[in-house]
């Protein structure tokens, strides 16, 4: 989907705050990397606000793209924690790259877009593996397998702030287009 909208991107990375969830995506990132379209350059592991400004600094000169899932907690200058709502438009200033997540709540925040998993995409994978065993197929025989379609979202003013224009058109059908929340938070 990225790729489609922005055909220039062939590098991308992760940033992400230490915890055990952000771990458990950058080892998945990791060991998934062969199977993306494009290079995988990496995660960086960030503890603040200050952090994760000065990452985005640095790594816009290597990646094409930005994998964002959350930062929400980390402290800004005041030790207090942030939110999504008050990181990214500062993060996505500094980088001033496209940004792709997980969630239509941060493509609203201003990421470039995100594919989120649908249940029904869950359910019919399931069902298929269900009726496998049922059928009689040893568990062991059973490909595991993950989702690969989902609900797409655009943010067409993130679009529009990147310079990308006239998307194709069939990337537009069936995605949901959303603007960037005016009355964001920023961190003080």
């Amino acid at each position: 989907f990225l790729t489609q909208l922005a055909p220039d991107i062939k590098t991308f990375g992760l940033m992400i705050k230490q915890s055990s969830t952000g771990l458990a995506v950058k080892k998945q990132m990791e060991d998934e990397a062969m199977q993306y379209p494009v290079q995988f350059k990496g995660a960086i592991v960030v503890n603040s606000m200050a952090e994760a400004l000065a990452a985005a600094e640095d790594i816009k000169k290597t990646w094409d793209a930005l994998f964002y899932i959350t930062l929400e907690g980390i402290p800004g200058p005041d030790g207090a924690p942030l939110s999504d709502e008050q990181i990214m438009p500062d993060l996505l200033k500094v980088y001033n790259k496209p940004v792709f997540t997980n969630a239509r709540y941060r493509v609203a925040c201003g990421a470039l877009g995100a594919v989120e998993k649908t249940g029904q995409e869950h359910g019919q994978l399931s069902s298929k593996m269900l009726l496998q065993a049922m059928r009689g197929t040893p568990v062991s025989r059973i490909k595991i397998t993950q989702n690969r379609f989902g609900r797409r979202i655009l943010n067409v003013d993130a679009l529009k702030e990147l310079g990308i224009s006239n998307p194709k058109p069939f990337l537009i059908r069936s995605t949901t287009l959303v603007r960037t929340q005016k009355n964001r938070q920023q961190y003080e």
